[in-house]
Formats: C-alpha cells, sequence, structure tokens
C-alpha cells in the first residue's frame, strides 16, 4: 500500500520530468485567403442554395394530386357507397 508521502513524490517527479520536455517554437499559422473571403464565399454557398430552393418553390402544387381525385388520376372514392350493395 502506498502512503501519502510516496504519492507525493511520484507526483512531485511527473511535474519536473513534465518541466524538462522541450516545447518547439510556436509559429504562425497563415490562412491562405483573407478573413473576408471567408465570409464572401460563405455568403456565396448561401445564394447557392437559396437559388436552388427557389427553383423548386410550388413544386408540391404543380405535380401533387388535384383536389378531389385520387393519386391513380380517378374521382376520390366514396366509402359510404359500397359498389352494388344496399343497406
Amino acid at each position: 500500500m502506498l502512503c501519502r508521502g510516496s504519492i507525493l513524490a511520484f507526483m512531485t517527479s511527473l511535474v519536473s520530468l513534465a518541466a524538462t520536455v522541450e516545447v518547439p517554437e510556436l509559429e504562425e499559422n497563415h490562412i491562405f485567403m483573407p478573413p473576408w473571403g471567408f465570409g464572401l464565399m460563405a455568403f456565396t454557398i448561401f445564394l447557392l442554395l437559396f437559388a436552388l430552393l427557389w427553383a423548386f418553390r410550388n413544386t408540391a402544387a404543380r405535380f401533387g394530386a388535384p383536389r378531389g381525385q385520387a393519386h391513380h388520376g380517378g374521382p376520390a372514392p366514396d366509402n359510404h357507397k359500397k359498389h352494388g350493395a344496399s343497406h
């Protein structure tokens, strides 16, 4: 079983080991275009997606089933009448 003193000594040695590790010199990262270019690129993509959305506006109303008709093109079935049967 480890006593409190040996744990403290172990942690102290780990801290001193971490302090001796050599940290490389930080270099400045360069981006490939000015910051306003990223905004312009995002705005352009937004406009292209909006144009795609605008191209398909009202598509469901144009190609959907007309009101009062079933999907197969005939009149909507009347569920209250049974063909050939009387109540």
